[in-house]
């Protein structure tokens, strides 16, 4: 038909030779997060290294490390990822942005969903060993957030990848992060 888009996946596999087989051309494609995203609302995480006390926020309130914040978006996810990587421009004290101040690059990261997922993407940072690093108020839409400390980078880790992934696909990880 004229104006239309057909999308068709195939599975291949390779061998170890780099020689691909076709092994099926009709697998199902869910184009669902498309209209998700169009509707701006899910949930976000944002890594991003800081030093001891970077910023407005007092040495005590911030250990040097990794962070991984995240939250709720019900209206104004790309807004809201837009002002985490401005990183606290008049910022609220007590909030993600205002503990950002003075760190370094801040990478995003947008879950697209129709529910709030806070609660299940923080328990599966707690399961990587993430340690709860400070209570943080609400952010502007109201939505809640949550901040984590990491020793090492999250973005190298094959587990935060992998919870990650879970979550973008729309799978919920089990609370042990599997």
């Amino acid at each position: 038909l004229a104006g239309t888009v057909s999308i068709h996946a195939a599975l291949l596999r390779a061998d170890d030779g780099g020689n691909a087989e076709l092994v099926s051309i009709d697998v199902p494609v869910d184009l669902s997060p498309g209209r998700l995203a169009t509707e701006d609302r899910g949930n976000y995480l944002a890594v991003f290294e800081a030093g001891a006390g970077d910023g407005p926020v007092s040495p005590a309130d911030r250990a040097q490390g990794w962070y991984v914040c995240g939250g709720w978006a019900p209206a104004g996810l790309a807004g809201r990822l837009a002002r985490l990587k401005r990183k606290g421009r008049n910022a609220t004290p007590g909030t993600v942005e205002a503990f950002i101040s003075g760190a370094g690059t801040v990478t995003t990261l947008p879950v697209v969903s129709e529910n709030d997922l806070s609660g299940e993407l923080a328990a599966g940072l707690t399961a990587l060993g993430g340690e709860s690093a400070t209570r943080l108020v609400p952010d502007k839409n109201g939505g809640p957030s949550f901040l984590f400390r990491f020793d090492g980078p999250p973005l190298k880790s094959r587990a935060f990848l992998d919870l990650l992934f879970r979550f973008r696909a729309g799978a919920r990880p089990s609370s042990r992060g599997e």
